[in-house]
């Protein structure tokens, strides 16, 4: 039946997603071990893989590393040995998919940011909560669920009780 074809395709949809998710991997950049920890801790509850440096150049070194997969860079713009940006650069050279999400609590890193493709990466100012941050790495990434979100239950179809 046409019903059971759309509900089976539309979870299909969603398990592809969910499936997405869990197996994206991001690596994070924050020279600050309470934002690192928190943020690690808060994606891989999410599904997420995540991978962790806490300077530029300990990033640069993991994200050069093409044997690993790595789908989205999250860096704070100083980091003590180099900027967020020029990590940036120097990963996305590499990775010519790479998704970067680009923090800092400064204004300025905000018109640095529009120089930057804006579907590869992004700018987000501080403070930060995980759940802002995972939503623009969904939309970044062009997902819409992550594996512990609900599915939308697909709906019956509407029916006036007039007509019956």
């Amino acid at each position: 039946p046409p019903a059971l074809q759309r509900k089976t395709s539309t979870m299909t949809s969603i398990d592809t997603t969910l499936d997405a998710v869990s197996t994206t991997t991001v690596l994070l950049a924050d020279d600050k071990s309470a934002i690192t920890l928190l943020f690690e801790l808060e994606l891989t509850r999410m599904g997420y893989q995540v991978l962790t440096a806490h300077c530029g150049s300990e990033a640069a070194a993991i994200g050069l590393d093409l044997s690993r997969p790595l789908d989205l860079l999250l860096t704070d713009w100083l980091l003590p040995d180099m900027k967020g940006d020029v990590l940036a650069r120097i990963l996305l050279a590499a990775r010519p998919t790479l998704k970067v999400i680009l923090w800092s609590g400064s204004n300025d890193v905000e018109d640095l940011a529009a120089l930057f493709d804006p579907t590869r990466l992004t700018y987000l100012k501080k403070p930060l909560s995980p759940a802002r941050v995972e939503q623009t790495m969904r939309i970044l990434l062009g997902r819409s669920l992550h594996p512990n979100q609900q599915p939308p239950m697909p709906h019956p179809p509407h029916r006036d009780p007039a007509a019956a």
